[in-house]
C-alpha cells in the first residue's frame, strides 16, 4: 500500500470515528429528550384516561336514574286512559238513568274534552330528556377522549429509533396544542354539570303539583347549589 492510499484510509477511518462519536452523542441527547417526554405524557395522558372513567361510571349512574324519572313522567303528557274509561262509564249510567226515568235520551254522547298536558308536566320533562341528552354526550365524548389517549400512547410506542420517536413526540405534542386537547378533556364534565343542573330544575317542576314546600325547600338547595 502506498502513502497515498494509507493516508486515504486513516483519513477514512478518522472520519467514521468521528461520524460514530456524533451519531453516539445525538442518541444520548435523543434519549433524554425521549426520557422527560414519556415522563410527561404519561401523567399527563394517565390523569386525563383516569378522569374520563370515573366520568363514565357516574354518568352511567347518573342516566339510569334520570331514565327511571322519565319513565314515571312522561305517561302525565298523555291522557289517562282510566279516566276517559270513567268518564265514559259516567256517561253510560247516566244515559241508563235517563232511560229508566223515562227521559229524552241524548241522540249522541257530548265530545270529550280535549286533553292538553299540564304546564309543570311539559316543563318537567323537556328538562329531563335534555338532561338525559347531555348525560350521553358526555359519556360519548368521555370515550372519544379515551380512544385518544389510547392511539397516543400506540403511536409514541411504534419506532425504535431515538431520533424518530423525538420527531414522533414533537409531532404528537404540536398536535395537541393545536386541536387544544386540554378544553376537550373538559367537555365531558361540562355536559354532566349543566346534565345535573337541569334534572335538578326538572326535579323542583315535578315537586308542583306534589308539595309547594317541598318544591320550595328543593328550589332553595338548587338556588344554592
Amino acid at each position: 500500500m502506498s502513502q497515498a492510499e494509507k493516508k486515504q484510509a486513516d483519513q477514512q477511518k478518522a472520519d467514521e470515528e468521528r461520524l460514530e462519536r456524533e451519531r453516539a452523542s445525538g442518541n444520548k441527547l435523543w434519549g433524554v429528550y425521549i426520557s422527560e417526554a414519556e415522563s410527561y405524557d404519561k401523567g399527563l395522558i394517565e390523569g386525563w384516561r383516569s378522569e374520563m372513567d370515573g366520568l363514565l361510571i357516574f354518568a352511567g349512574l347518573f342516566s339510569g336514574v334520570v331514565t327511571t324519572f322519565i319513565i314515571d313522567s312522561y305517561k302525565t303528557l298523555n291522557a289517562d286512559p282510566g279516566s276517559q274509561a270513567v268518564a265514559l262509564l259516567s256517561q253510560i249510567s247516566l244515559q241508563l238513568a235517563n232511560m229508566s226515568s223515562g227521559a229524552a235520551m241524548a241522540e249522541t254522547l257530548p265530545p270529550a274534552a280535549a286533553f292538553s298536558p299540564p304546564v309543570f308536566s311539559l316543563v318537567c320533562n323537556a328538562l329531563w330528556f335534555i338532561s338525559l341528552a347531555l348525560g350521553l354526550s358526555s359519556a360519548l365524548v368521555a370515550t372519544l377522549v379515551k380512544q385518544w389517549a389510547q392511539e397516543y400512547q400506540h403511536r409514541t410506542s411504534m419506532f425504535s429509533s431515538p431520533s424518530v420517536r423525538s420527531r414522533v413526540y414533537m409531532y404528537l405534542y404540536y398536535g395537541l396544542r393545536r386541536f387544544n386537547m386540554h378544553a376537550v378533556v373538559g367537555v365531558p364534565p361540562l355536559l354532566l354539570h349543566l346534565s345535573l343542573l337541569l334534572f335538578l330544575a326538572g326535579l323542583v317542576a315535578f315537586l308542583v303539583p306534589v308539595n309547594v314546600i317541598i318544591m320550595g325547600i328543593s328550589s332553595a338547595l338548587l338556588f344554592l347549589f
